[in-house]
């Protein structure tokens, strides 16, 4: 997805693959807080053309080789600021593949909580995402973004 978010640069974005919808009736057909995986192997955000945290999150949703979604976990935590804060966010590494699979990035540092310049930036966001297998019908991808308030 190209220029996901417009003007204003945001200070975070929470991606969600979506569940199936009637596009006639404009009526949800399933659970809108269930945000399943659909076999993402690999997502990632980009500012400008510059990877955020590095790069694309490595992911594998194969139940016989095993689920590897703690990157996910560990992101989510990192961004929601709950990392190392002895707080929790009442999902853990089990509910990823079962239909919490969301997708955190932060695109501005905190240096911990420390008073720093920040600037404000204009740009364009870029979500990549690749599946292993085809889509079985279409999706949507919901785009949080937090933006930074200037005090």
């Amino acid at each position: 997805m190209e220029s996901c978010v417009s003007e204003q640069l945001s200070k975070q974005a929470h991606n969600r693959i979506h569940q199936q919808r009637s596009n006639r009736s404009r009526i949800l057909t399933k659970n809108p807080w269930n945000f399943q995986n659909y076999k993402l192997s690999q997502i990632g955000l980009s500012v400008d053309g510059i990877p955020v945290n590095g790069g694309p999150l490595q992911l594998s949703y194969n139940n016989t080789t095993g689920c590897t979604v703690v990157e996910v976990l560990s992101n989510l935590l990192m961004t929601t600021r709950k990392w190392l804060n002895d707080e929790g966010i009442d999902i853990n590494r089990d509910d990823i593949p079962s239909g919490y699979a969301l997708y955190a990035f932060d695109t501005q540092p905190d240096f911990d909580g420390n008073e720093y310049l920040s600037l404000k930036k204009q740009g364009s966001l870029r979500i990549d995402a690749v599946f292993n297998t085809a889509l079985p019908h279409t999706v949507n991808c919901i785009v949080l973004a937090e933006r930074h308030i200037s005090k």
